[in-house]
């Protein structure tokens, strides 16, 4: 922020010499607590509570809380008889000298010479006044600010003090708003007000005389707000830098996340000294914190992502930094706003902003072992955690699973370390085999196959840890459908596993060559190994080898004789727990073909529906692309080829995600191919292309709202471009469910008026009608957000949400992260499924490989 720094008259605030973006959510909160729509200004607000007299806007350097705080500041002016005032502490260096400035900003002759004085004097002249007085930059004297604003509020009745602090004053009814950093949009996006990218943008057009944003330059521009964390600050500076450095060059350097990233933001001129620079903004928390403080920041550094307070007392707790200082020092960072919380009503989360982090770093390096201990710490704390989630994949797998993926960014880092660890050290074999699970269930199996390289080639000679990664790897490459190469790693690892002994790494090398002998339909082969592998696996008591086991052979089974594919699945089915979510889905979509194969299309619906549902509960790409497709059999066997175009349309984008194209399975291919032509047949190339790619552009959500929404009729509905009318009585206003299986978790309430499928014109027209109901508070849920949410579930995006309600995306926004926040969900299909996990959302398709029509 750029502030005129110079004598000001009475009541003038420092004027703004660069334009302001975004916060207007942020602005609305601080005219509600200042003001509200009422005056007096110190009345009630609108729920008849008595408005706060202290509002502290905290957050950290350089986050824009001054310039906030000041535009808020003039908005009030009209409320507040006696003035609005501004008084800069950045200068003020002791507390003796905290009143003759805060009596300086108020144009008082204070009469005195010491503080004591000072304050008497400024509390006679301000006591039957009624103004706002912005208390700016607190932090480095915050136990005197915090006395002079409590005898502020204490000796006057018609002051309101607005004050800007990395810290909260703790007083007495202190008002706390946090200020966030500007939201970046994701990669893509091409909607950038109110955001980082649109700061650098304005900022960039005053640096480089022709400057301009265009769609070309968006994703240079995102990338580097992204690494650049949003810091309105960081985003100023790294503007200064067009001047030397072209944009590209810029966004390669966020990319690479090395230490040319320090040059990303260059230094200015100002006054203050704290905005001058990224260093010396960071310098200035420094100062703040305590030894410990200090140190636990510098060991946080060690973090990739976010991380909570366990892992935190784990990686940064030893000998001389015990674990209840840890968590002491954990809160005074956050108060001092180094830390970051992540998700306030959600389980709490924290992170360091990029800058912070690699300060941290810089301090860690500068320890006596150059932070070797903490990453050992940090190392050894994910594959526990890894080797948790292995352990209990079968028992407590949904639980389990969130956890291990909300710490992807972490898990990565710890990868990367123990590879860069001696070769004799066997971290790497043992993170890498406990995650294979978690790479197939996310659908991230060309990452895994990557991992899963560098792990093996670091165990060149025979042994157990070569043996336990050939096998993880040959389950992920048959995965992926490169049978011949997951073949060689079953056999090398079988042989491998023999000679070394170890039952585990055999059990799991027959499980990955049995599913290639399946998937290449050799019944034969496949008899023998199970033969040989169920021994192996039940005295390895490994339940997930057996439940692999029966997915696999009931797919053997599935082209030549479906009754015997049921009876595999029913079996395996029976064996598992009931909470269990991977497996169980994969035999139930098992079930769905088979039954689907002997003509009961109403039980096969069913299976399939149940068996999606679990998938997209788990998050797992690729089982929810198996199961969009076989829902679109059904949909084509049926005669609804609108639907079934959209269901196949949106499968290839899953196995992208994924990081292949690829079915595998004869039978499948040919019942896709066969379903595509019966709906090219029946609504034209153009039509059914349309319609495939409206599956592919959808996000996802909407589309599984689709796929589980009234899936066991065969009556058409609308589609996008469609002449068929919704049926009577649809409204966004009260959708109406449909009824999903007994079994069944309970399937999005989305009508076809309001489907994925409806045009944006009749989605918007229809929540309008809903937007102009009057609704309840329901549980945690406001009214409003209680008619957000329907809209929301409805399909609707934020954008027209806010154009159907009258009130701003930014403003919906904020009611959606409440939302997600009060019932701990985060995807907008979770409002009704009640699930916390986010999946990818759906693209268009970009194919690689073999593709189906």
């Amino acid at each position: 922020m750029t502030l005129v720094q110079a004598k000001r008259r009475r009541g003038l605030l420092p004027a703004e010499v660069t334009g302001f973006v975004g916060r207007e959510g942020e602005l609305a909160q601080l005219a509600e607590l200042l003001h509200g729509n009422s005056f007096p200004a110190t009345g009630k607000d609108r729920a008849g509570h008595d408005r706060p007299r202290l509002v502290t806007v905290t957050g950290l350097g350089g986050v824009g809380k001054t310039r906030l705080a000041l535009r808020a500041a003039a908005r009030a002016g009209r409320w507040y008889p006696g003035g609005t005032y501004f008084a800069d502490l950045a200068t003020v260096t002791t507390a003796p000298s905290l009143a003759v400035a805060v009596a300086e900003a108020l144009d008082l002759d204070a009469g005195g010479t010491d503080a004591g004085g000072d304050l008497a004097t400024v509390l006679a002249r301000l006591r039957d006044r009624r103004l706002l007085l912005v208390l700016d930059t607190c932090e480095h004297l915050i136990d005197a600010c915090a006395q002079l604003t409590a005898t502020l509020l204490r000796g006057t009745a018609g002051v309101t003090v607005l004050a800007t602090s990395r810290q909260p004053l703790d007083v007495p009814g202190e008002h706390i708003l946090p200020l966030p950093p500007l939201p970046v949009p994701d990669r893509g996006a091409r909607e950038t007000a109110g955001s980082a990218v649109e700061l650098f943008s304005q900022r960039a057009a005053s640096v480089v005389a022709d400057f301009t944003m265009t769609d070309e330059l968006i994703p240079d521009v995102i990338a580097l707000c992204q690494r650049l964390d949003g810091i309105p600050l960081a985003i100023e500076l790294a503007a200064l830098r067009l001047r030397a450095l072209p944009l590209p060059e810029m966004s390669r350097m966020a990319r690479a996340h090395d230490g040319q990233s320090r040059v990303l933001t260059g230094v200015r001129r100002t006054v203050v000294t704290r905005h001058q620079s990224l260093p010396r903004s960071i310098e200035w928390s420094l100062d703040l914190c305590s030894r410990a403080e200090r140190t636990t920041w510098a060991r946080l550094s060690v973090f990739a992502g976010g991380f909570d307070l366990a892992a935190a007392e784990a990686v940064c707790a030893d000998e001389g930094l015990p674990a209840d200082q840890v968590t002491q020092a954990v809160v005074g960072l956050i108060d001092k706003s180094v830390l970051l919380r992540e998700a306030p009503a959600g389980p709490s989360r924290y992170r360091l902003a990029g800058a912070l982090r690699q300060a941290g770093a810089d301090l860690l390096a500068g320890t006596a072992d150059g932070g070797a201990a903490v990453r050992a710490r940090y190392l050894r704390h994910w594959t526990r955690a890894a080797e948790q989630f292995a352990s209990h994949l079968m028992d407590d797998q949904l639980r389990q699973y969130q956890s291990l993926r909300r710490e992807h960014a972490n898990l990565h880092a710890a990868l990367e370390h123990s590879l860069t660890l001696p070769a004799a050290d066997q971290s790497a074999a043992r993170l890498g085999c406990a995650l294979f699970m978690y790479w197939v269930i996310s659908g991230q199996l060309r990452e895994g196959r990557a991992w899963l390289n560098r792990i093996v080639d670091r165990y060149p000679g025979p042994g157990a840890q070569r043996a336990r990664a050939l096998a993880a790897r040959a389950f992920l490459t048959a995965m992926a459908g490169d049978l011949p190469a997951a073949r060689a790693d079953a056999e090398a690892s079988i042989a491998l596993a023999t000679q070394a002994g170890d039952l585990a790494a055999r059990a799991r090398g027959y499980v990955a060559l049995h599913r290639v002998q399946c998937w290449t339909g050799d019944l034969a082969a496949s008899t023998v190994t199970a033969s040989l592998a169920i021994p192996v696996i039940e005295q390895a008591a490994d339940l997930l080898g057996l439940a692999q086991v029966d997915i696999q052979s009931s797919l053997a089974y599935l082209a030549t004789d479906p009754q015997a594919c049921i009876d595999i699945a029913t079996r395996g089915l029976r064996r598992l727990p009931a909470d269990e979510l991977w497996a169980t889905s994969y035999l139930l979509g098992q079930l769905a073909v088979a039954r689907f194969r002997m003509g009961d299309y109403e039980a096969a619906t069913e299976s399939a529906s149940k068996a999606l549902a679990m998938k997209f509960q788990l998050g797992d790409a690729v089982g929810i692309a198996h199961g969009l497709r076989v829902l679109g059999f059904l949909a084509g066997v049926q005669g609804r080829y609108e639907r079934a175009a959209v269901l196949l349309g949106a499968a290839p984008t899953l196995w992208e995600h994924a990081g292949y194209h690829y079915t595998g399975v004869p039978l499948l291919e040919e019942l896709h191919r066969r379903t595509a032509q019966a709906a090219i047949d029946s609504l034209g190339e153009a039509r059914y292309a349309q319609l495939r790619e409206a599956g592919a552009g959808q996000p996802l959500d909407e589309v599984i709202a689709l796929a589980l929404g009234s899936a066991s009729q065969p009556r058409p509905e609308l589609m996008p471009g469609s002449a068929t009318a919704p049926p009577s009585g649809a409204s966004c206003a009260s959708p109406a469910a449909s009824v999903p299986p007994a079994e069944a978790p309970p399937a999005p309430a989305v009508p076809p008026a309001a489907s994925p499928a409806a045009s944006p014109g009749a989605r918007r027209r229809s929540a309008a009608a809903a937007s102009s109901a009057a609704l309840p508070a329901t549980g945690p849920l406001t009214g409003r957000e209680v008619q957000i949410a329907q809209l929301v579930a409805n399909g609707l995006t934020n954008k027209e949400i806010a154009r159907c309600t009258a009130v701003s995306k930014r403003t919906v926004d904020a009611h959606v992260d409440h939302i997600f926040a009060k019932l701990g969900i985060s995807s907008r299909v979770q409002l009704t499924l009640w699930l916390r996990d986010r999946i990818p959302r759906a693209r268009p398709a970009q194919d690689r490989g073999r593709r189906l029509p």
